[in-house]
């Protein structure tokens, strides 16, 4: 039995294709793919494996699992669950491969599309020389960490436009320009105080973690209106299963738009028809072209020996 745990806080959900391919492979070698709800993976695991009544647990391990843990304060999956007490016996499987690999890998540019990162770089070559020029008209009136407080408003509105990466090279882009405008001697990349110095490391500092900050909000937000739409096109598909068999044509029209397919269509082969025939039959269907046989779908889910909801397109298959 393979299990994927679903963190019952909504984030960090994984890859869809990805568990598409990982279920198939389970699946393909005669295992049984499941899904269980938990506050983290370890305690999505235990629940699991208490109600299944398992005996054994074999979690993969990573040898770069430390550093990672006291990079992002969050203990690695395979240290966690050889705590878990009871009559589960826990195995580890040492991936040899990941100590070859590099173990950092930049954080995804989720949900903000091309054009938002081009406008906020655009943003980041119009307001950061307007904003140095303004400063130095009052070079003499502002000490330099009036000029940095000045800047970071600016990463802050980068970073809303484009996300982190953008906002990360406002911040360095704008340490540069205050070292070089605003710091003794002037017009040098030198910096002859020790507190500017620190006050330019302070800066940066900050304005990586607001950057940071704005995305994880964003990328909060992002989630959350996803599954709102979520919820909406479930609770739209519960109406129509509770308003009869009369509604399923609309039934397969929320699925195909819920999971981007082209068209949808509900097969069915008669009662006592030998497995091996193909003489399905189309009970209800949606979209231009619907499968006629479910070796026409890229994607189905086999609702009985005699029913199967195929779909044509290149959206999430539903599960």
């Amino acid at each position: 039995m393979a299990v994927h745990v679903v963190l019952s806080d909504g984030r960090r959900a994984a890859d869809a294709a990805a568990l598409r391919g990982c279920r198939a492979l389970v699946e393909s070698r005669g295992g049984s793919w499941h899904q269980a709800v938990g506050l983290d993976v370890t305690d999505g695991l235990d629940r699991f494996a208490r109600h299944e009544n398992a005996t054994q647990l074999v979690v993969g391990a990573s040898r770069g699992s430390g550093m990672r843990a006291l990079l992002t304060g969050r203990e690695a999956v395979d240290r966690k669950v050889t705590r878990l007490g009871g009559a589960l016996d826990v195995h580890l499987v040492l991936d040899d491969t990941t100590a070859k690999r590099f173990p950092f890998r930049l954080p995804q540019l989720g949900g903000v599309s091309r054009q938002r990162r081009l406008s906020a770089l655009v943003t980041l070559i119009v307001l950061l020389p307007a904003l140095t020029a303004l400063l130095a008209l009052l070079r003499s009136q502002l000490a330099l960490s009036a000029d940095l407080l000045a800047y970071l408003p600016a990463v802050v509105v980068i970073a809303l436009i484009g996300s982190l990466y953008p906002a990360l090279l406002a911040a360095l882009a704008s340490a540069v320009l205050a070292d070089f405008y605003f710091t003794q001697p002037l017009h040098s990349f030198e910096v002859a105080a020790a507190s500017d110095v620190v006050a330019l490391a302070v800066y940066v500092a900050t304005a990586l973690l607001v950057s940071w900050a704005v995305e994880q909000a964003a990328r909060r937000q992002r989630q959350a209106a996803r599954s709102s739409a979520e919820a909406a096109a479930m609770t739209a598909m519960a109406d129509a299963v509770l308003s009869g068999p009369g509604d399923l044509p609309r039934l397969l029209e929320l699925i195909r738009e819920t999971f981007g397919l082209e068209a949808v269509s509900l097969l069915e082969r008669p009662a006592g028809q030998p497995t091996g025939e193909s003489s399905w039959f189309v009970t209800a269907s949606s979209g231009d072209r619907p499968p006629e046989r479910p070796e026409q779908a890229t994607a189905e889910a086999v609702l009985s020996p005699s029913l199967v909801l195929a779909g044509r397109g290149q959206g999430t298959a539903p599960a």
